[in-house]
């Protein structure tokens, strides 16, 4: 009985990290989409990536959030889902702390497409949220790939 009920809490649980995920990944790919021009001079202002493939990132990662939040809100490939997402928490978690160690503060592009100077206190915030959004996508990844 208590298996039975361990299952039911963890495959409901695992629902609602799905969805929340889901949310994240939808909302900031939309407003990504929304003004991709913001976007890549945000993605520019990164100073990381070479500037051929600004544009590519910018017109492609949007559409990739979009895509791996239909796949938390379906159900389908969560395993997928888990890894790419996973992998782009990470990176991007990693060029914001990159950047404040060099002294630049931009506003990291998730959720908005404004240009913006940001404070450190901003800058600790987005990385107190990144750990907060990889925490719960690694309690994805780690019950999907235990079944």
């Amino acid at each position: 009985m208590e298996k039975k009920m361990e299952k039911e809490f963890r495959d409901y649980s695992l629902f609602v990290a799905r969805v929340i995920m889901g949310l994240i990944f939808a909302t900031a790919g939309t407003i990504k989409i929304s003004d991709p021009f913001a976007f890549a001079e945000i993605i520019s202002r990164y100073k990381i990536l070479p500037e051929y493939l600004i544009n590519d990132v910018a017109f492609f990662l949007p559409y990739l959030e979009l895509f791996i939040a239909s796949m938390f809100f379906s159900g389908l490939f969560i395993k997928g889902a888990s890894i790419l997402s996973f992998a782009i928490l990470i990176t991007f978690t990693g060029a914001l702390i990159y950047n404040i160690s060099r002294g630049i503060n931009i506003s990291c592009g998730c959720f908005t497409s404004t240009i913006e100077q940001v404070t450190d206190i901003h800058q600790i915030y987005y990385i107190i949220r990144d750990i907060i959004f990889i925490s719960i996508n690694f309690y994805i990844v780690k019950n999907v790939f235990r079944d």
